[in-house]
């Protein structure tokens, strides 16, 4: 046992030394940040990027809805029975075919009658010329006769009218929809025969809010995609309304698209997407330099060796960047990474 002694004060002694150098003795480590011994703080290192003005591009997002270049649904001028029905549903027709033709009986005779009436007052108004010329006639007789003639004309030129309005033609070039009406029924101008659409090209129409009317133009391009995701070639923007509707408080625009295959079909929902014009001076910071706080945003700079945090006041937002639009100004260093370490008036140690 007493051999043993020497061994177990020699561990004994070891293992004093260890506590005292781990403990005693250990120097006092200080977090980034904090205040170390003699109230001085160690600086935290951090990542800056300094904010300089650039261009940035502005996306608006809407949705709209595909309509026909023109439409118009086709109704008869005058009530009367539908003797012939020249409508093939889905047919593409052109300007002026005969589509649809009412009974015209009664004019046509009262057309015939007069006619007949013209040629007899023609004869009549020559005679009473000739007359006139051989001084055998007074010029009131041949007056009389003139004004006879006149009358049946314009007789003659309000029958035709009348009986044009028996036939229902297409109004433009374009395309037939369902038929409303059989061949035999009777209409009234309040009875819509069909609907012709003109689709070789297509209005898409969407509304924006008022605040960018300024950043419009015509000929802007506009980009959209279908609900099922296809998307269409860019088309200009062919009509801005002069007036922005009291409700909304947005305003209606128009572009113009060409639709040869006819793929686009008239009331089809559409995202549109509208490129608007770059501006200038714009300071954007990354994503990850914003700290949101209670009252709004901030973002630490660094002045004077020192983390200084400023109130911001945001813009657009893109994946990995922000537009700042008040807070900031340009040649600022703005802390990207170490952020969360920082407190106002920290000293920092620029990385990069």
């Amino acid at each position: 046992m007493k051999k043993g002694l020497p061994y177990l004060l020699a561990i004994a002694v070891l293992a004093a030394l260890v506590w005292l150098k781990t403990t005693v003795f250990k120097k006092e480590e200080v977090p980034a940040g904090l205040p170390g011994p003699g109230g001085k703080r160690p600086p935290v290192p951090v990542t800056v990027q300094v904010v300089r003005g650039e261009s940035l591009g502005r996306s608006l997002f809407a949705t709209g809805t595909v309509l026909p270049n023109e439409s118009a649904d086709l109704r008869p001028e005058v009530s009367g029975k539908i003797v012939r029905l020249l409508i093939v549903e889905g047919a593409e027709v052109k300007a002026g075919q005969l589509l649809a033709k009412l009974n015209d009986a009664e004019l046509q005779a009262q057309l015939q009658k007069a006619r007949i009436g013209e040629r007899y007052a023609v004869e009549a108004e020559a005679r009473q010329k000739r007359l006139l010329a051989a001084q055998a006639v007074s010029q009131e007789a041949y007056d009389i006769a003139l004004e006879k003639l006149e009358t049946v004309r314009a007789d003659i030129a309000l029958l035709e009218a009348q009986i044009a309005k028996t036939e229902i033609r297409a109004p433009f070039d374009g395309v037939l929809g369902l038929k409303k009406v059989s061949e035999g029924s009777m209409v009234t101008p309040n009875d819509v025969l069909v609907t012709v659409l003109q689709t070789h090209q297509v209005k898409i129409e969407f509304s924006v809010p008022e605040k960018y009317a300024s950043d419009l133009r015509r000929g802007d391009l506009v980009r959209f995609a279908t609900e099922g995701g296809t998307e269409f070639p860019a088309c200009p923007i062919a009509l801005i309304a002069p007036d922005i509707d009291e409700a909304s408080r947005s305003l209606t625009v128009r572009a113009l698209c060409p639709n040869p295959k006819g793929l686009l079909k008239p009331g089809a929902f559409v995202r549109v997407t509208l490129g608007l014009r770059e501006t200038g001076g714009n300071l954007m910071v990354p994503t990850e330099s914003v700290v949101p706080v209670l009252k709004g945003k901030q973002v630490f700079v660094v002045r004077n060796g020192a983390a200084q945090a400023l109130d911001i006041g945001t813009g657009l937002r893109e994946a990995a960047r922000v537009q700042v639009l008040e807070g900031l100004r340009e040649g600022d260093s703005v802390v990207v990474t170490g952020v969360m370490n920082l407190r106002p008036g920290a000293p920092v140690k620029i990385l990069n």
